[in-house]
Parts: structure tokens; sequence; C-alpha cells
């Protein structure tokens, strides 16, 4: 009898998971405007691709699973999020995502990010910020 009962509970916990929904993502560059697009990640089309290409090997996450966030995806995720100063939970409900996700995408955009930043930010040399600090005076 109690192992009976045992396979109806099972039966029913089984019953009651909820199926995984794979919704299909939606790209950024084919869905808004150029106007869109610059005030919804504040950088234009061209930097948008500029940097998916600098920092593509970060945003590619391994997974066991088969429908892995796109890069694309990703950089336009946390590009809305570093932009707009919202909450993760608002940006994840604009791209159909979780917030762990929108999280996981922001942490490896920003990786990427401080990785190529010394090829574009270039601080003076001290001799050089000696005579930038006299010429205010």
């Amino acid at each position: 009898m109690a192992s009976a009962l045992h396979i109806l509970d099972l039966e029913i916990a089984s019953s009651l998971r909820r199926q995984r929904v794979f919704r299909d993502r939606r790209n950024p560059l084919d869905e808004y405007s150029d106007g869109e697009f610059i005030a919804r990640y504040r950088i234009t089309r061209y930097i948008f691709m500029e940097l998916l290409n600098e920092i593509p090997s970060k945003l590619f996450r391994s997974t066991t699973r088969s429908h892995s966030i796109p890069p694309t995806t990703q950089l336009a995720v946390a590009l809305q999020f570093l932009a707009t100063g919202t909450f993760q939970t608002v940006v994840a409900s604009a791209h159909g995502i979780s917030q762990t996700s929108v999280s996981g995408s922001v942490t490896a955009v920003c990786d990427g990010l401080a990785s190529i930043a010394s090829r574009y930010i270039k601080f003076p040399s001290e001799s050089r910020q000696r005579v930038i600090q006299e010429s205010f005076h």
C-alpha cells in the first residue's frame, strides 16, 4: 500500500512540473530603427557590431543545453542594463529571458569590456599628467 502511494505521489509530482518553454530570441539589430536602437543601448549599430566582434569569446558559454543565449542578445541585455540603470528583471522581461540570465550576461560583457579596455582607454604618462595639472593653475 505504501509503495502504491509513493508511486502515486511521484506521478502527481511529475505532472505538476512545468514544461520548459523556449522562446524565439529576438535580434535587437533587426527589431529597432536606428533612433530606437541608440535610445535603448546608447550606442550605434556599428559600434554594437564592433563590440560584438571584439569580445565574442567572453559571450560564448559552453552549455549542456541546446538553447544558450546568443552573443547578440547577451550584449544587448548588458548594454541596456548599463545604459538605463534599471532593474535586471525589467531588462529580462524586455528580452524574454530570466533575471539570472541577465546577471550572467552583464558579468560576461563587463569582463569582455574590461579585457579590451586598455586598447581604447589611455591614461597620460606621469610627466604629461604634471603638465596637465599645471595648466589648470
